[in-house]
């Protein structure tokens, strides 16, 4: 994150890298001066309508810098609420505040999405996997990659408790997971690459209906040898 005593007065900078995830606002000290004082291209007046315009930004729901602060303020289905609720969440982390609104908007958006273990990445993308399905329909929807069937057990968890109120049926594509023969028909499938890949070419798994691809950890899997061919596949 840069230093604010580098930056020339009244900048601001935004870094969507930094791997907290907090997008910082840094800007110079206001020089108090009063309202009969201030002039136009006055560099506190500057600054000042930055933070303004900033603050707008984010509490506009059409902006990409739009924050949610409370799960109400998503327009989830109720008993998506009651689940996140019931799992002691009370209001979105950075990381679920910036991106939720972003990841359940009409029409979708790709994200990619940067923060530290314990941020609450995983609950973010579970709870879009679970607003975009259409519980009607009994066929995969959504796909879940990770690098491996540990992480794809976590995942499941998260999946289980916040989709407990709704009519969600999820399933593993993880190797010896699927008896032979069987075809997945559940809503989200959460599987590691080299299964998903096998299981495609076996025609247990129909990706016709599959709208929300999520890569979990997918900088991990990406550089490693094999796995990211696969997970490219």
């Amino acid at each position: 994150m840069a230093d604010s005593s580098l930056l020339p007065k009244g900048k601001f900078s935004i870094d969507l890298n930094d791997s907290s995830d907090e997008i910082e606002v840094v800007t110079s000290e206001v020089n108090k001066l009063s309202t009969s004082d201030a002039k136009i291209g006055d560099p506190a007046v500057v600054e000042h309508e930055v933070e303004v315009r900033l603050a707008d930004l984010q509490a506009d729901p059409n902006s990409p810098l739009y924050s949610a602060k409370s799960f109400d303020d998503l327009g989830l289905h109720e008993n998506l609420l009651k689940g996140i609720y019931e799992m002691k969440f009370t209001k979105p982390s950075k990381i679920q505040e910036r991106a939720l609104p972003l990841l359940l908007a009409n029409p979708p958006r790709n994200m990619i999405g940067q923060s530290q273990s314990g941020t609450g990445k995983t609950a973010a993308f579970v709870l879009t996997m679970l607003s975009r399905v259409d519980y009607d329909i009994m066929a995969p929807q959504a796909l879940c990659l990770a690098p491996s069937r540990e992480l794809a057990r976590q995942i499941m968890e998260v999946v289980l408790q916040m989709g407990k109120y709704t009519p969600v049926k999820a399933t593993y594509a993880i190797k010896d997971s699927l008896a032979k023969g069987e075809k997945i028909d559940a809503h989200i499938v959460i599987g590691t690459p080299g299964t998903v890949v096998d299981l495609v070419r076996k025609r247990a798994l129909d990706m016709k209906q599959v709208k929300l691809l999520v890569l979990d950890e997918a900088d991990n899997m990406l550089d490693q040898q094999g796995l990211g061919d696969q997970t490219l596949k």
